[in-house]
């Protein structure tokens, strides 16, 4: 991944430079205190007899003149309360910079979080389907949180590149030829180190990967648990999961391995140099200095170590970071977007006309519709009907413009649809399907959900001409109940008024039906179509249904198969050609024959057996 050309996506900091510069500010502030905490042994050392002549650097000439001609025990009292003050200071910095810290990567959280929703929202529906769900909520949600969470690890650690400089300088300034050394050695250190970061991006890659299948499994299976119920398959599922979650586990632990091997394995080699290192202070300090200097020396290394074990640990661990910020760059930089014109639709004056539409779905081979031609004219209601499979639903989602055809128009009063502002033209056409969303909402919001800003009147408005008012009323908290995920707890009648409610509310000009009542029961299916039937008047209608009869008097029927038009007219003239829609309409009253007659056999079967 070049960091250089991802740059644009971090741009966003500069807003938050206050919070950053405080981060820096106290990260340098903690790594004075180490190495003032480290010079304030040096008087100490100095008053101490029996352990030969002591030469202190000229760097620390200061310092010790501070606490010239004092004994012994007064520079120890000293020094213990400077050392408190200066660990107390160190420590407060550090405790500071971690709550600026924390604060950072909520900022960052959020702002990754928010940029993924909108390009979530910006891509079109061939590539969201061509996802999965757990792959785009993993992204979103998991992927950007654990950016967040590497980000911030910088910052957290921010304080160790600056300890080990002045603990560098304290060492130089000691002995530069032992500190050279040292410095080499750390070198070669830190290229062992590298062994271990390419191990830990491979397994950062399957990580990235069983997170994402984690989550579609999961997913999976609360979307579909009433399936799941229904069929008995709740043992095949959890043995499932419990494998996808196995994998997983193997996989974090593969990366346990990896990043836990960083500790001892920097701690033993560093140890081993602080070996080489005393060695060869023995040959050195003669001529280099006193024995409390090499003490001295000493304490600053192993206080070395620490920091680089810390700043080697998170270069394993961001390491493993990059599959997310690979997947959240790829994501973002995807170019799928639904376009928008610039032309403003105000409202149809004349007709809606596809002109030689042919379609497929990018997941598909073969071709949705072929050379599809028709007009809508305003004020008129159009049928759709045909065998499954015919296209009927693909030209409501093509009018609604989730997808744009690969070839031919459709023409808005003889403007090209995309060339129209595609939020104006939305705002103008309301949609009741077979399958109906609700949000996990009450009554009120979901109906509102098409104009947030709609009174109470028009709200209530709206359920009773979707003959929803009754039924909403009877509910325990009325308008105020909670429907459920997906409008769960209420049946398939109930919700398909509350998506009339919701369609009419802002009052559309244009109305599309997507087989609306295929679902229901013959007693809801009534009062729905009786309320589509109502809410219709005065406006342009595209009914697209399976059952004949719910669209037998529109003004013009237009019958789809296998992506063609196969008949167009009305409902007489397409019965007197004795075509595909005449066997249609046959075929239906055949199946509504035999229904009447096992309906009719059920009821002379409870005569008998109450007789």
């Amino acid at each position: 991944m070049r960091l250089n050309k991802k740059i644009k996506y971090f741009k966003f900091l500069l807003s938050h430079w206050g919070l950053i510069l405080g981060i820096l500010f106290l990260g340098i502030l903690v790594s004075l205190m180490e190495g003032l905490g480290i010079g304030l042994l040096l008087p100490v050392m100095e008053g101490v007899k029996g352990l030969g002549d002591f030469h202190a650097p000229v760097f620390f000439n200061a310092l010790i003149g501070m606490f010239a001609n004092l004994s012994l025990v007064v520079k120890i009292q000293i020094v213990a309360l400077l050392l408190l003050a200066v660990t107390a200071a160190r420590e407060t910095s550090l405790f500071l910079k971690n709550i600026y810290v924390a604060r950072l990567q909520a900022v960052i959280s959020r702002h990754f979080q928010m940029e993924c929703l909108k390009q979530l929202l910006r891509l079109d529906m061939g590539y969201i389907n061509s996802r999965k769900a757990g792959d785009l909520h993993a992204i979103v949600y998991f992927h950007a949180w654990n950016v967040s969470m590497s980000m911030a690890r910088v910052g957290a650690i921010i304080h160790l590149p600056f300890t080990i400089i002045v603990l560098l300088i304290v060492l130089f300034s000691l002995s530069w030829k032992i500190a050279g050394v040292s410095v080499f050695l750390a070198v070669l250190l830190a290229l062992a180190i590298r062994v271990i970061l390419k191990k830990a991006d491979n397994a950062s890659r399957r990580l990235g990967e069983a997170i994402n299948v984690r989550s579609s499994a999961l997913l999976e299976i609360i979307t579909g648990i009433k399936v799941i119920h229904l069929f008995k398959r709740e043992n095949s599922f959890i043995d499932k999961f419990s494998r996808v979650v196995d994998d997983y586990n193997e996989v974090t632990f593969n990366i346990a391995k990896v990043t836990g091997m960083v500790s001892p394995f920097t701690q033993f080699l560093g140890v081993g140099i602080l070996v080489l290192i005393m060695v060869t202070a023995l040959y050195l300090f003669p001529q280099e200095g006193s024995i409390q200097v090499l003490l001295i020396f000493i304490i600053t290394f192993t206080r070395l170590i620490n920091p680089v074990v810390g700043i080697n640990q998170d270069r394993v661990k961001f390491a493993g970071d990059l599959p997310y910020y690979r997947e959240i760059f790829r994501f973002l930089e995807e170019k799928k977007h639904i376009s928008s014109g610039k032309a403003v639709f105000t409202g149809l004056k004349n007709s809606i006309e596809m002109k030689a539409v042919d379609f497929t779905y990018s997941s598909r081979p073969d071709r949705i519709l072929n050379e599809v031609s028709f007009v809508v004219k305003r004020g008129s209601k159009v049928g759709l009907v045909g065998p499954s499979g015919a296209g009927k639903s693909t030209i409501a989602e093509l009018l609604l413009r989730f997808y744009d055809p690969q070839n031919g128009l459709i023409m808005v009063d003889g403007v090209d649809l995309r060339d129209l502002d595609i939020t104006s033209w939305r705002k103008h056409i309301g949609v009741v399907s077979q399958d109906v969303y609700l949000f996990n909402d009450t009554v009120r919001s979901n109906i509102a959900f098409a104009n947030p800003e709609a009174g109470e009147e028009e709200i209530r408005d709206a359920a009773i001409k979707a003959h929803a008012h009754a039924f909403i009323a009877a509910l325990p908290r009325g308008y105020d109940t909670i429907v459920g995920d997906r409008g769960v707890l209420l049946s398939g009648g109930q919700k398909q008024r509350i998506a009339i409610a919701r369609a009419i509310l802002g009052n559309p000009e244009i109305l599309v039906f997507d087989e609306a009542t295929s679902a229901l029961d013959t007693e809801s299916e009534k009062i729905v179509q009786k309320a589509l039937n109502e809410v219709s008047c005065g406006r342009t209608v595209i009914s697209i249904a399976h059952r004949i009869s719910t669209i037998s008097d529109s003004d013009k029927i237009i019958v789809m198969d296998a992506g063609y038009i196969a008949e167009e007219g009305t409902h007489q003239q397409l019965i007197g050609r004795g075509g595909l829609y005449s066997k249609l309409v046959k075929m239906q009253e055949l199946e509504g024959e035999v229904q009447e007659q096992e309906a009719e056999l059920k009821v002379r079967e409870g005569i008998r057996e109450i007789l």
